[in-house]
């Protein structure tokens, strides 16, 4: 049987409602059970939970309150586009320079509410063709939310 020491969670206010409850019931007392074929059994763990979520005011009370909570600034323009610039060069094999345009321009239009990964959609979408690009970035702008 594994038993995790450590559980990382992104975007924990997706959890089916079943695994907030299995969760729950881990972080307070640290035991899951599993029941199958009307046998039930239980496993103790000594496993701490990592979670990362923006909505987390849609999690029960109970759970939320078994997290330390910690709140991150907002990036700024110049790490929005730091880490547009890292994150489209490696992963997408967009240039620095086409990295940047697409990272300074989402930042004109939404500022702190940019999201790198309406970055990697651009960058998906022109292929580093920077007439592309502009394309898109018309489209954002003329239909975009």
């Amino acid at each position: 049987v594994y038993e995790p020491r450590f559980i990382l969670i992104d975007e924990v206010e997706r959890l089916s409602p079943e695994h907030i409850g299995v969760l729950n019931s881990l972080m307070a007392t640290g035991i899951i059970s599993e029941t199958k074929h009307g046998k039930t059994r239980e496993l103790e763990l000594d496993t701490r939970v990592f979670a990362a979520g923006i909505r987390v005011e849609k999690l029960p009370k109970d759970l939320i309150s078994r997290f330390t909570r910690l709140h991150f600034a907002p990036y700024t323009e110049q790490e929005f586009i730091e880490v547009s610039q890292r994150v489209l060069s490696t992963g997408e094999n967009t240039s620095m320079d086409n990295a940047e345009y697409i990272a300074r321009t989402l930042w004109r239009l939404h500022e702190q509410d940019a999201d790198v990964r309406q970055c990697v959609q651009i960058a998906r979408l022109s292929r580093g063709d920077r007439q592309r690009i502009d394309e898109v970035l018309v489209a954002l702008r003329k239909y975009g939310a």
